[in-house]
């Protein structure tokens, strides 16, 4: 019989792991672009998915919701515009329905945080803009007839690398994306 080998020695493997290591933080820099923008995408139909469902329950159930941000930060919170949820700065009471509303407080996927925003809304609601209770600052409120009070503005993005803005119509309830290709310095 001959002196075949059945495996190999800890020092050929102890290599080979080492090579795949230098090999992944070699592909590491392009591997981080795919994995910002499948977040940046995950975000943007996370928000739009959660609007869709404002706007849906607000008719529903007969009562405003109220979406909000802490700047800088990936956090919103969504709620019925009254002052159970929003501290005093919402709508008079809850409506009474046998449907449990819809609260939801959650975080971007990723470093993904909001990054600005712009609201241009009707006076009456100009009074209800800005931080809130908690320092959320109050984006948008769909109606319980499907439009909204505000237009609104959105981006967000991971600091250093591209950002997206969502447009929403208040009247219309209409979400476009933008993609903003450009580095942010």
């Amino acid at each position: 019989m001959t002196g075949r080998r059945r495996g190999f020695s800890l020092f050929e493997l102890m290599m080979v792991m080492a090579i795949l290591v230098v090999a992944f933080f070699l592909a590491l820099p392009a591997i981080q672009p795919m994995i910002s923008t499948n977040n940046l995408q995950a975000a943007s139909d996370a928000i739009q998915a959660h609007w869709t469902e404002m706007r849906t329950r607000a008719v529903a159930e007969g009562q405003p919701y109220r979406f909000a941000i802490k700047e800088k930060t990936g956090e919103y919170k969504i709620a019925p515009d009254t002052k159970e949820y929003w501290g005093g700065s919402g709508e008079a009471d809850t409506v009474n329905t046998d449907v449990k509303p819809l609260v939801l407080e959650d975080k971007l996927p990723g470093k993904i945080v909001f990054q600005k925003y712009e609201v241009t809304c009707c006076d009456s609601c100009a009074a209800a803009q800005g931080s809130g209770s908690g320092g959320w600052s109050h984006v948008l409120t769909f109606l319980p007839n499907g439009t909204a009070r505000e237009d609104v503005q959105i981006s967000f993005g991971q600091d250093g690398a591209r950002s997206m803005i969502l447009v929403m119509r208040g009247m219309t309830g209409t979400v476009t994306t933008v993609d903003e290709k450009e580095t942010r310095p």
